[in-house]
């Protein structure tokens, strides 16, 4: 890895940066709307905006069935916080 005026190479950087994601496959997120979901893929082009599966809809009410949502599609959707398995259960329970 090259060290450029004090710094680390902007293409190793940017490599980097496009490997790394703030919401790894399988991580839970709760989105603005309160729905909940599990990441099952990411968008190396926008990093933030992950491929959800909605689980829990507003309200809190298990989905029958899961619905996707590719949140790059979806400009008014973000994630507001990822939420622990811990936090997933209880979140169920209420």
């Amino acid at each position: 890895m090259k060290i450029k005026e004090g710094g680390f190479d902007p293409k190793v950087i940017k490599a980097l940066v496009m490997e790394l994601t703030m919401f790894p496959v399988s991580s839970f997120v709760e989105l603005n709307n309160h729905q909940i979901g599990r990441v099952v893929s990411t968008n190396k082009s926008h990093p933030l905006r992950p491929v959800v599966e909605i689980l829990f809809d507003e309200a809190g009410d298990q989905l029958p069935k899961p619905n996707r949502l590719d949140l790059k599609e979806m400009p008014f959707l973000y994630i507001a916080k990822t939420l622990s398995t811990d936090e997933l259960l209880q979140k169920s329970i209420e």
